[in-house]
């Protein structure tokens, strides 16, 4: 048989709305007037860094089967900004400075992450899986020194407990770090 899919790339800025709207409104086959050339398991994301935490995002809130991406692939993707620091003293690679006024999780969000812990819980991909959530691969290097590994081992421990084990698949990839031809 022949297979037929859509790529889309979409690039995300530090403005309003937050990104992790835009990229639920950004496009979905209905909009573009294709529909009816996927199937539904065609529809998955997959993103890496800043993108793996939109695809994420993408994947578990959608808000209804005709709405929802059916997999998601997630690549070192930073999902619970406030938890990042803490990780990273306690493993002692990167440095613990994601809380602060200028990190990349504050400016994608506008502010100072801990000034505003209601967006931050809004861009967890984590708030938002359900039983239903699509089935997610995820990959994340032991050495990553800009998003904690453990970002994506407790991400993995939640869809398992959300979703059930046969929704994530996590591979840690040793002696790597953010990013490379190991993914």
């Amino acid at each position: 048989g022949c297979a037929a899919g859509l790529a889309g790339l979409m690039g995300y800025r530090g403005d309003d709305p937050p990104q992790y709207v835009n990229v639920s409104q950004s496009f979905t086959p209905a909009q573009l007037g294709i529909a009816h050339l996927l199937s539904p398991i065609e529809d998955a994301t997959w993103g890496g860094s800043a993108g793996g935490n939109l695809a994420a995002w993408a994947g578990a809130a959608g808000r209804d089967e005709n709405d929802r991406v059916q997999a998601v692939i997630d690549w070192f993707g930073p999902i619970d900004f406030l938890t990042m620091d803490e990780q990273f003293a306690a493993s002692g690679i990167g440095r613990p400075d994601h809380s602060a006024q200028g990190s990349p999780e504050s400016r994608y969000l506008g502010q100072a992450i801990n000034k505003v812990p209601d967006l931050v819980k809004a861009a967890n991909p984590a708030s938002h899986l359900t039983p239903n959530s699509p089935p997610f691969f995820i990959q994340h290097g032991s050495e990553d020194p800009l998003v904690p590994t453990q970002q994506s081992i407790q991400f993995a421990e939640a869809i398992r407990r959300i979703g059930g084990p046969e929704r994530v698949s996590l591979e840690i990839i040793e002696r790597t770090g953010h990013g490379g031809p190991q993914f």
